[in-house]
């Protein structure tokens, strides 16, 4: 493995982690993306265009869409909460990744609001003109333990494929600065011994965890003298 390629894998891990840590106690959804064996897509392309229209979604437009009748005002409730919710966006804070050499997956974990199965494969196969494969899975309980999950994902996902590790992040993944605030701590961390530069990374993650929980304090809960 070469150097570049654990640079990519850490940064990755370093980014998947804060977030999930961020969003810590909120259930953590998996969205894996497809496209059929011979498509000539982009899926990076098609991932920023279902990227849209989703931000443009709404729990009613949702409703509205449905042919089907699955939308009963109990199921809308049961899933979005109450009606004076429906006319606001769709929640969707991602963390995406691939690697280079794999043009035909795409998984995708993000926090916010359910996405029907069937939307999600009748615009998948609009975006693609060729593939409706698309899977979304929820935890069964609240995020807790962000460390071994961060692994988890990477080592399902990623695994050791040969290739450059591709990933991005919506703003809301994290909050905003954090690669800033990151770079930042890691030059606080880093000292000089015996003419070479080290990195104290355990005192590094513990002030970084602190860091991460502060950021989590909604502002209405600060009290300033």
């Amino acid at each position: 493995m070469s150097d570049k390629y654990n640079r990519k894998r850490r940064r990755a891990y370093h980014r998947l982690r804060t977030g999930l840590a961020f969003h810590r106690g909120k259930r953590l959804r998996f969205l894996t993306l497809t496209l059929a064996k011979d498509s000539e897509n982009d899926i990076h392309e098609c991932f920023r265009i279902l990227k849209e229209r989703i931000r443009r979604l709404t729990p009613n437009k949702l409703m509205k869409q449905d042919k089907d009748g699955f939308f009963t005002p109990e199921k809308m409730k049961l899933y979005f909460g109450k009606p004076e919710k429906w006319d606001k966006r769709i929640k969707f804070e991602y963390f995406a990744v691939n690697v280079s050499g794999d043009r035909q997956h795409m998984h995708v974990l993000y926090f916010g609001d359910w996405l029907p199965h069937a939307w999600l494969k009748k615009v998948w196969k609009e975006i693609t003109g060729d593939s409706d494969i698309v899977d979304i899975r929820t935890t069964r309980a609240e995020v807790d333990a962000d460390k071994s999950l961060a692994s988890y994902v990477l080592a399902q996902y990623v695994g050791f494929q040969e290739g450059d590790i591709r990933f991005q992040m919506s703003h809301g993944w994290a909050w905003p600065g954090m690669v800033r605030d990151w770079k930042r701590e890691v030059k606080k961390h880093t000292k000089q011994e015996r003419g070479m530069y080290k990195v104290r990374f355990d005192e590094l993650l513990q002030d970084w965890s602190h860091i991460v929980k502060e950021k989590k304090i909604p502002q209405k809960c600060l009290i300033i003298d």
